[in-house]
């Protein structure tokens, strides 16, 4: 019996040209291919007003432009402007937070069809939660992106041993899982590679930039007498920063005609404590240059903190004067840039100072501006992360990727659950997104929107009963089905050319998964190329003809990204003797022979007992319908498809 591809669809009787036209196509891209990184973002996104989503932003627009493939993933919380994203150079996965964390599956999926090269998390908690699995499952390179050194800042910031026990535990297990790990300066990388216990060819620095074009140079604006702070001011490091100002230098500057405007985040009860005449906060800003332009001075009296703070960047960039600490410039290679005083009780003398010397003044915001162009610029800092992603992908060692997060006491990154409680956030209503949805692509100004959540893969013995079960199941609610590829025409040869034929054909099968997706919360497909990679290894086997199996599977490696990865695989075994029983009646069509061999299904359970995990290393459910009937298969199956 000759099926079409679903139900209405077509056959693919005499596609052999079709197909093979679509494989040289895909192949030639394989090869021609930019590097395609996959960069997870949680929490807020674009509009970026915090230093962490600043990066993501620029980051991944500015490779983007510089040739590189960038999709993101984005745990969508409804904090991000969809409107936004939409006009940016990258593909972006938006997904609902119990996708992001709970369905990995899907988005190793989603990876896997991609053809992603790298999978990239900021800080620790996401490498655990997301990241190692997610490798495992795709076999992409893990990497994770260090904004600062947590055990230091957690420690300064007052840390009990217990948490500081626990965050030291957190970087060693990330520290064994991870390719290759990110960090933002030459103050950190020690740090990092002592605490994580990295080897120093496994570490990059890649410092954040600046967009010169967006942000631009204006100078200290002596006119105004306004001094300025811009950051998160939920972040413990920048709110105490906000108190030493307004307590200890706003008071004698106030005298001389200074006023003080503090943008970004801000708690309420900050404000309120605070706010006075000539220190105002403004909130968040779209465009800096509002802030900067009117600006005479930044101050940054910052006691805490590791890593590089993006307010310098852009506050050098404009050509506005920084007066700062040790500690907040120790992530800087050049800090003649800045005026460096750690006594507070100072500041208000040396900004009246340095207001009185516009000349000083003057050089050093060029001189500020010059080193932003030439060392900071996204261009050129996209251009070295691009040469890190290269580094990467040349190191051919296989890292050892842990199966658990059990270290963990939460289940979403510490500092989303403190936002989340602070109510830092406000819901961007505009965005009128569906009120259900798996997962939405935004690409090229597109929005599309699919509800799968599950592809469970129905895979095992002839005459398990994997049809029997499907045609009874289908009927539910939310669920559609693709059944198992055939065709008349080649089923008589039982051949490599077969084999890579059917292997072609599961692109076809792809573009009715992706049509399906849209539509059906779960699709269930009957086989995959699981099955012709089964077939090919038993044959092989029995022929003693290992290179036939090896070509396959090499074939398989080139096209893979063609074929979806299932997010559930269900293994029905069945007795060799139950097997013939099931099926007597096709024992006499040559086309069905090897369904009768005993040597051959010996040979195909062992592709399912062992060789099956190294290829998809998916969590599977294994049941013997030997001495079952079709009603208890359905309720083992009908259980695993619906746990959550």
């Amino acid at each position: 019996m000759c099926r079409s591809l679903c139900k209405g669809g077509r056959s693919f009787d005499g596609d052999n040209i079709s197909i093979d036209r679509t494989l040289k196509k895909l192949i030639k891209s394989v090869m021609k291919k930019k590097i395609k990184v996959g960069i997870f973002v949680d929490g807020d996104f674009i509009p970026s007003y915090d230093g962490a989503s600043n990066r993501f932003h620029y980051l991944s627009r500015y490779l983007a432009l510089n040739e590189i493939d960038v999709v993101i993933f984005h745990g969508y919380r409804g904090w991000s402007d969809i409107s936004l994203i939409r006009k940016e150079p990258f593909k972006t996965y938006i997904f609902p937070i119990k996708n992001y964390y709970n369905n990995l599956e899907l988005i190793a999926s989603l990876i896997k069809r991609e053809s992603i090269d790298i999978i990239q998390f900021d800080n620790l908690e996401p490498v655990l939660l997301q990241g190692v699995r997610l490798a495992e499952l795709t076999g992409t390179k893990l990497v994770s992106e260090m904004h600062y050194v947590v055990r230091d800042l957690a420690k300064r910031l007052g840390a009990d041993e217990s948490r500081l026990s626990e965050i030291e535990g957190i970087e060693k297990e990330v520290g064994k899982s991870i390719n290759h790990l990110i960090c933002l300066s030459g103050q950190d990388k020690p740090l990092l590679q002592n605490y994580m216990r990295i080897s120093p060819y496994a570490l990059s620095v890649i410092p954040s930039g600046v967009d010169c074009e967006e942000i631009k140079y204006v100078g200290s604006n002596i006119r105004a007498k306004n001094i300025i702070f811009l950051g998160n001011l939920y972040f413990k490091p920048n709110e105490d920063a906000v108190r030493i100002m307004r307590n200890q230098v706003y008071p004698e500057l106030r005298k001389h005609g200074f006023r003080f405007t503090i943008a970004g985040d801000c708690p309420p009860c900050l404000k309120r404590e605070c706010s006075a005449s000539g220190f105002k906060f403004i909130g968040t800003l779209p465009d800096l240059n509002y802030l900067f332009k009117d600006a005479t001075f930044a101050l940054a009296p910052i006691e805490e903190g590791t890593g590089m703070r993006i307010k310098f960047l852009n506050y050098l960039a404009a050509g506005i004067p920084v007066v700062t600490t040790n500690i907040a410039v120790a992530g800087f290679g050049k800090k003649e840039c800045f005026f460096i005083e750690d006594d507070f009780s100072k500041y208000a003398s040396r900004v009246i100072d340095l207001f009185q010397n516009e000349k000083k003044l003057k050089n050093i915001s060029q001189k500020g501006s010059r080193i932003i162009k030439k060392y900071y610029d996204w261009n050129i800092i996209a251009k070295h992360a691009i040469k890190t992603y290269k580094k990467i992908l040349s190191d051919k060692t296989n890292k050892t990727i842990l199966s658990n997060n059990k270290i963990l006491k939460n289940s979403e990154p510490a500092w989303l659950q403190e936002a989340i409680e602070k109510k830092r956030f406000k819901e961007i209503k505009a965005n009128r997104l569906p009120k259900e949805f798996s997962y939405i692509i935004i690409d090229k100004n597109r929005i599309k929107t699919h509800k799968v959540e599950k592809i469970i893969a129905i895979e095992g013995m002839p005459g398990a009963g994997k049809t029997t079960f499907i045609e009874s199941y289908i009927h539910k609610k939310e669920i559609s089905s693709l059944p198992q590829l055939q065709s008349k025409k080649i089923l008589n040869y039982n051949d490599l050319k077969t084999s890579k034929y059917f292997l072609k054909m599961e692109a076809h099968k792809t573009e009715q998964i992706n049509k399906l997706s849209k539509r059906y919360k779960k699709i269930i497909l009957d086989r995959t190329f699981v099955t012709t990679l089964a077939y090919c290894y038993a044959r092989a086997r029995k022929n003693g003809k290992p290179k036939e199996y090896r070509a396959l599977l090499a074939m398989y490696n080139k096209i893979k990204h063609t074929i979806t990865l299932p997010t559930h695989l269900v293994y029905m075994d069945v007795s060799i003797n139950k097997s013939l029983q099931r099926r007597n009646a096709f024992s006499r069509d040559k086309r069905y022979k090897n369904w009768f061999d005993p040597i051959f299904l010996n040979y195909l359970k062992e592709f399912y007992e062992t060789e099956l995990k190294r290829i998809l290393p998916l969590t599977q459910l294994y049941v013997d319908t030997s001495k079952m009937t079709p009603g208890e298969v359905s309720k083992s199956i009908h259980k695993f498809v619906c746990k959550k």
